[in-house]
């Protein structure tokens, strides 16, 4: 994450039943993340994201700030 490059925009989604990527391990790595950087709660399994009409939008906003 510190090779993300400086004011790049950061969105990360994730979810307490990722089963694939433990939730403490998301918190961890955008805690270490610079700004700007955004945190989205999701819910569901690792790939389920998208199924979300509202996790849709919220990539949408974050692409068209």
């Amino acid at each position: 994450i510190q090779k993300w490059p400086n004011n790049m925009p950061l969105l990360m989604m994730h979810s307490q039943e990722d089963q694939v990527v433990p939730y403490d391990k998301g918190r961890e790595l955008f805690g270490l993340a610079r700004e700007p950087k955004q945190w989205v709660e999701n819910s569901g399994p690792h790939i389920a994201t998208f199924k979300s009409q509202k996790m849709r939008d919220a990539l949408l906003q974050f692409m068209f700030k």
